[in-house]
């Protein structure tokens, strides 16, 4: 028993040294310990790995979101665009229709003071009707035209 130290247990091998058995008890925690952090490795490489995709996917969709939010901000300033442009083109023909207006209700206004004209002028025919048009075709044109010609 010269190589032992310290207290002896005997096994079915022969005597164990209580240093022998302590450095056996390391080695097995040891070989454990180490089988448990090469697991927490691989399963930190799994979560970084799973983090990095779950990272990516959340900046494309982030992408994909501002694309979207940036496309229905470019296509309502081009709709307001337009609708400016129709709003201009709505204005500009308001105005051609109330001077065409204008113009045909002066029209309407010289045409009738020209016919009163004549009719007050007229000869009288032999059997005493005067000769030219009545006012009566006058409020025919008024009511066909509307009430702007009837009110002038």
């Amino acid at each position: 028993m010269e190589g032992l130290k310290g207290f002896g247990i005997a096994s079915p091998e022969g005597p164990i040294s209580l240093d022998e058995l302590i450095d056996d008890i390391y080695r097995s925690c040891y070989l454990e310990l180490r089988k448990q952090l090469e697991n927490h490795v691989v399963t930190i490489d799994t979560l970084h790995d799973e983090n990095r995709l779950a990272v990516e996917c959340h900046e494309n969709e982030k992408k994909v979101l501002k694309e979207s939010v940036a496309r229905a901000y470019l296509d309502e300033l081009n709709f307001n665009e337009r609708l400016n442009g129709t709003k201009l083109s709505c204005s500009e023909a308001n105005e051609i229709a109330n001077r065409v207006n204008t113009s045909f209700n002066l029209a309407v206004l010289v045409t009738r003071r020209r016919i009163n004209f004549t009719v007050d002028n007229s000869e009288p025919s032999p059997t005493g009707q005067r000769i030219g048009f009545s006012v009566s075709s006058c409020s025919l044109v008024s009511e066909k035209y509307g009430k702007l010609a009837s009110s002038i």
